[in-house]
């Protein structure tokens, strides 16, 4: 028969060994939990980056959508405002001071040569 000391050794051998075994599987699944939570980590950034591509695309989409529009307006005035001066330049002066001008313009009297 096994001494009491013998039993003792043999229980403290045993718990010491499942507590190791036990420790190593808890080891061997916290690094399988962080490769996988890494992983998803991975992929769930991926799909964020995704998203935030997309919407960027779509905010300067918009942005160059509001900028042509902007030149549009911008061109339809110019052109208003030159139309409107066109229409205002020959008519700022009376036809008679055209003609005045032009006509004393064509003759004018030449002065005598020494």
């Amino acid at each position: 028969m096994a001494t009491l000391e013998e039993v003792e050794n043999f229980k403290l051998v045993r718990y010491g060994t499942i507590t190791v075994v036990v420790g190593l599987a808890l080891i061997i699944a916290l690094i399988m939990g962080c490769i996988w939570g890494f992983k998803a980590f991975g992929r769930h950034q991926a799909v964020l980056d995704a998203e935030n591509t997309v919407k960027k695309t779509k905010i300067s989409i918009e942005d160059a959508r509001v900028k042509a529009n902007n030149e549009v307006q911008l061109t339809d005035l110019q052109i208003k405002n030159q139309t409107q001066r066109v229409k205002v330049a020959p008519s700022s002066r009376p036809r008679s001071a055209w003609r005045t001008r032009a006509a004393s313009a064509t003759h004018r009297t030449r002065s005598p040569r020494p």
